[in-house]
């Protein structure tokens, strides 16, 4: 049943409404006994009816409006028909059967869905993040069902996406194409015009290019703002403009607003509403099982940006197809990099880590602070730097006097014991002999310390230090806290608050609060370290300008753009009077700039022109070719609309990328494959793919699901450049061992399946097409293993 959500918007439509004469309850049209009124749309009355024969069944029969007959009206009618009947996908609702009734009126039955709208079950059913997600994930999967038939529905939104209970599953459905447009094929013997003054659609959930009124200009990736919108909706219980605004604005502000306004990012607007007080906040957290401040947590980062590409003004630069938001939707879920992401190496190395969390050996650690090395510019290597000028310091302190060298000494002498008698001891004999898992260390390591040095405190400050600092390293945020603290206590109290040593617990500790998303913890320790070291130290000291990047990161990430850049932009000014141009530091802040002008929110704080001069300097400066400034110059030439030289940029950043296969090298393709599919380059695009098989292939084991999905990648950009016999084998491979591995999730079954049925229909195949269709009519994942 279609019903209304209160913060829905009416579709804006100069159709005149006339009085309806509907069919009575009981009687009965064709084979067909209306049982009740579902619901009533501007130019049709949806009935629910129950079916006597061939088959008996429930249904909804849509029928047209008296007075409604109209040759445009009858169009539209007819070309929701035809693009249901069409279409064959488990989360498409069906069409069954058409006529006329006894007074002329065309309708025609489909599929009776008994749900509510989408965010009416995930509010009702207080769905979590995840849940709603994979619910999201189908319904991307259905419109890019719709999309490959030559479909755009053009009015998604949560009234026409039902979802219903079957076997205990929750079932979404797409329905009512009533405003859909025939992408390659006119859907009847009519054209349907867009009047002037007429926008097709619902305004909150309406694409920029929608509102501009150009029928003949909108594509595939309307569809994909919309679902933008949805998922906002879903993530955040809000839309991202404010419906009563848009309800008692004008018509042409309406447009203006839907074209040239930004909306604030999901978590933002979150963390307004919690600013501005009221229960609103708490209650949309309730519904997703979080209080407020870890749903804003929660939406930060990943689901920021994988919504704000959806919801880009410039279509461009919104994701190609429906399948390519749900493909970063999944990445999200399995902790890998999302292509919507800013690519920043912090962000890299934390999912690196996370996705390993449980199996990391001392080895990945390693891996780990060598991939964070790279760039220069992250917290974990200003960690790194800060370790070393502390170690200079220290020695500076020894050689002024015998009692810091002895102190020094001692503390060594303390942490060398520890890691020989307790650290290594403490792994039982019988375990010494196999691969002893780097957590398993960590944990005795903090059992062995407890109480072990009641006359040490600054021994046990330096070894509680490296676990915390190791513990965050592995995303292990909660168990590294109280080491960090405790590190930050025993050096106050020993040294003082204004000791580099102190200082540099401090810091650690400020880094693993900017790690939980904490930046209203993390800010003031920051802030108070940067205002002793500028006492102490002065502006120009290497490790007070850490002090200035870690704090402008910490902005960053607590989207105060406008205070970070400002930060940015002085240690920037610093280290090309004190370092020069060439010196890594200095690159690297050209660099963070660079990517702050990129990303900031709201856009009006964007400067590409300005962020693509620093990058170019970063990149033209460096002694060696660094990746990470490759990766930032080719994102700033995608964002001025140069794309060959974005393509340029990133196929230097990845040939700068050590050889083989690795979370970088993957994310650097990923957004390799963007680019060349925004210039249209589809015969690289192949290319790119075969060599990601073929590497996966050789330094891959067999039946690693990385080669499974560039298995699946390659079929689909065959089947793109009509290569279908070529295309087969890979999409056979890719369904094979997708269903030998257990973990595959059915909806991922679905859509293998439904792309080699798509793919016998494009080879004029019914037989085969229908067969692997059959599979897609089972139920449960075992019957689409088979």
């Amino acid at each position: 049943m279609e019903t209304r959500q209160p913060e829905e918007l009416p579709r804006i439509d100069l159709e005149l409404t006339l009085p309806v004469d509907r069919i009575k309850v009981g009687t009965s049209v064709g084979s067909y006994k209306i049982l009740e009124i579902l619901g009533e749309g501007g130019f049709g009355v949806v009935y629910l009816a129950e079916q006597t024969e061939p088959v008996r069944r429930r249904v909804a029969l849509k029928v047209i409006k008296p007075g409604m007959d109209t040759a445009a009206v009858i169009a539209r009618f007819e070309a929701e028909r035809q693009a249901l009947a069409m279409m064959d996908h488990p989360n498409v609702a069906k069409v069954f059967d058409a006529g006329t009734t006894e007074k002329g009126r065309p309708y025609f039955v489909m599929e009776h869905v008994a749900g509510v709208p989408i965010t009416e079950h995930c509010d009702r059913h207080q769905l979590g993040i995840d849940e709603r997600l994979d619910l999201f994930i189908r319904v991307c999967e259905a419109v890019q069902h719709a999309h490959q038939k030559g479909i755009i529905h053009r009015d998604i939104k949560p009234s026409n996406i039902l979802v219903a209970y079957r076997d205990g599953e929750s079932v979404p459905k797409v329905i009512d194409f009533g405003v859909a447009k025939a992408i390659e094929q006119r859907l009847t013997e009519h054209t349907i015009f867009t009047q002037q003054g007429q926008l097709i659609g619902t305004p909150a959930y309406m694409s920029p290019e929608q509102a501009e009124m150009t029928a003949q200009d909108v594509d595939t990736r309307t569809d994909i703002y919309s679902l933008g919108v949805l998922l906002y909706e879903l993530l955040t219980g809000t839309l991202p403009f404010d419906p009563t605004s848009l309800r008692q604005a004008a018509f042409d502000e309406i447009r203006r607003i839907i074209r040239e306004v930004e909306p604030p990012k999901p978590s933002t607007k979150l963390s307004s509403a919690i600013t501005e007080g009221g229960d609103g906040p708490a209650t949309m957290a309730q519904r997703r099982r979080m209080d407020p401040r870890t749903l804003t947590r929660r939406l930060r980062g990943d689901l920021d940006w994988i919504t704000m590409k959806a919801l880009e003004k410039d279509r461009a630069r919104r994701y190609a197809s429906a399948t390519d938001f749900a493909s970063d939707i999944r990445r999200h879920m399995t902790d890998e990099p999302v292509l919507a992401s800013p690519p920043s190496a912090g962000y890299r190395v934390k999912k690196f880590v996370r996705r390993n969390r449980g199996v990391v050996v001392a080895v990945s650690v390693v891996l780990v602070v060598l991939i964070a090395g790279i760039s220069g510019t992250t917290l974990a290597l200003l960690d790194a730097n800060e370790a070393r000028a502390l170690a200079e310091d220290r020695r500076k302190e020894a050689e002024a006097g015998r009692e810091e060298a002895s102190r020094q000494a001692n503390i060594s002498r303390g942490i060398n014991d520890f890691l020989n008698d307790d650290l290594l001891g403490a792994v039982a004999p019988e375990e010494q002999g196999r691969e002893v898992l780097m957590r398993e260390v960590l944990d005795a390591a903090s059992k062995a310390i407890e109480g072990k040095f009641p006359d040490g405190p600054l021994i046990e400050a330096s070894i509680r230090l490296t676990l915390g600092n190791t513990y965050r390293s592995l995303a292990e945020y909660k168990v590294a806290e109280p080491h960090l603290e405790r590190a930050v206590a025993l050096r106050r109290s020993t040294l003082g608050e204004e000791h580099p040593e102190t200082l540099s617990a401090v810091n650690a500790l400020a880094v693993l609060y900017s790690y939980q998303g904490r930046h209203d913890e993390a800010e003031p320790l920051l802030l108070e370290m940067l205002e002793r070291r500028r006492r102490v130290l002065g502006d120009e000291h290497p490790n007070t300008l850490k002090s200035m990047n870690n704090m402008a990161i910490v902005l960053l990430d607590h989207g105060k753009y406008g205070e970070a850049e400002t930060l940015f932009r002085q240690i920037l000014e610093i280290q090309r009077r004190v370092l020069g141009d060439e010196h890594p530091d200095t690159l690297g802040s050209m660099n963070n700039l660079s990517m702050l002008l990129l990303t900031a929110d709201p856009a009006d704080l964007r400067d590409p022109e300005a962020a693509l001069r620093l990058a170019q300097q970063a990149v033209d400066k460096s002694r060696s070719r660094i990746p990470y400034y490759l990766d930032t110059l080719a994102l700033a030439y995608q964002m001025t609309r140069d794309v060959d030289s974005a393509v340029e940029a990133q196929r230097k950043a990845l040939s700068s990328l050590p050889p083989g296969e690795s979370p970088v090298r993957n994310e650097f393709e990923g957004r390799f494959i963007q680019y060349l599919r925004e210039r249209g380059d589809f015969a690289e695009m192949e290319q790119l793919h075969r060599d990601i098989l073929a590497r996966r292939r050789k330094e891959l084991p067999g039946d690693a699901p990385a080669t499974t999905e560039a298995l699946c990648n390659l079929g689909t950009v065959l089947i793109e450049r009509h290569n279908y016999t070529a295309a087969e084998p890979m999409l056979l491979e890719c369904h094979e061992r997708l269903k030998k591995n257990p973990d595959t999730p059915p909806a991922r079954l679905t859509e293998a399946l439904t792309a080699l049925a798509q793919l016998y229909d494009s080879m004029s195949d019914p037989t085969k097409a229908a067969a692997w269709r059959a599979k897609l009519e089972g139920e449960g994942t075992e019957a689409l293993r088979h």
